[in-house]
């Protein structure tokens, strides 16, 4: 699975806060990812697309890493598009987890500039 940008630690807490108040709470903390069983973070990237993935980074992680950390993935807002189900609230402890679970930031092929 991929993530675009270089998730902070408090760049995640951003987002899982603002999953969480496009809901109005009903679904909970949840980060979104892209992920695409059976091809690279690079093919995953150019199928998604700079419209939908325009940060000029992204991160991957096997899901089975993050299913093991106790963070599951949902279907959710198309094709490829997953929520990452977070614990509610999140712990500073998983901003940190999960900023770690992931590799290094790499260049995304598809990324503005």
């Amino acid at each position: 699975m991929i993530r675009g940008g270089r998730m902070k630690a408090e760049d995640l807490k951003d987002a899982g806060e603002a999953y969480w108040a496009r809901f109005e709470g009903k679904r909970g903390y949840a980060l979104t990812v892209w992920c695409w069983p059976g091809h690279t973070a690079e093919q995953t990237a150019e199928a998604v697309g700079a419209t939908r993935l325009p940060h000029p980074v992204i991160r991957k992680c096997a899901a089975g890493k993050l299913q093991e950390l106790g963070y599951p993935l949902e279907p959710s807002f198309g094709e490829h598009h997953y929520s990452l189900r977070l614990p509610d609230p999140p712990t500073p402890q998983d901003w940190i987890n999960l900023h770690r679970a992931f590799d290094p930031p790499q260049p995304n092929p598809v990324g503005r500039r």
